[in-house]
Formats: structure tokens, C-alpha cells, sequence
């Protein structure tokens, strides 16, 4: 698993929609081959996280614990977004 479960956040809306994109990710990433699974994770993500989840994808090592930290961070804000951003704006995400 890239990402582990982010319990220490509990059970708020933050959390279900993060749980949520990387579920879709990942069940999107069983069908691909090779490198074809990243631009799953992209897909799954709303727009304006698009580079935290690179940065994510992308680190390893002691620096892991921090980047998908804010990429947490970034997808939750989306959790309480307009009807519009959620489905057209910077919340917007191409799998859902």
C-alpha cells in the first residue's frame, strides 16, 4: 500500500474523502500496466492536490511521513467544497 490509514485524524469528512481518492486510485491502478498506474493516483485526486500527489508518489525515505501529510491536508479541504469546486473547480477530480 503507498499510503497507510490516517487514523490518528479520526472519522471526519477529510478522512472518508481521502480514503475515497486513494480507493478509486487504487482500484483504477489494478487495470494498468507498467507506469500507467500514476496517472490513476492523478485522476483520483482533485485538481489542485495534483502536485502533492506527485510529490507523494515521487518521495521516499524520512521525508515520506511529511509530504503525505499535506497531501492529506490538501484533499480534506475539499471535503466540505461548493457543489461547483466539486465538480468543476479546483476539487474537482476526473475518477470518481
Amino acid at each position: 500500500m503507498l499510503f497507510p490509514a490516517y487514523s490518528a485524524f479520526g472519522n471526519n469528512e477529510g478522512k472518508v474523502l481521502f480514503d475515497e481518492v486513494l480507493s478509486n486510485a487504487q482500484n483504477c491502478a489494478k487495470v494498468k500496466t507498467g507506469s500507467d498506474f500514476i496517472q490513476c493516483y492523478i485522476n483520483a485526486t482533485p485538481k489542485k492536490c495534483e502536485k502533492e500527489m506527485m510529490d507523494a508518489l515521487a518521495t521516499r525515505g524520512d521525508e515520506k511521513s511529511n509530504v503525505r501529510r499535506k497531501l492529506f491536508m490538501c484533499i480534506s479541504t475539499c471535503a466540505n467544497a461548493s457543489f461547483f469546486s466539486r465538480n468543476w473547480g479546483e476539487c474537482s477530480r476526473n475518477i470518481k
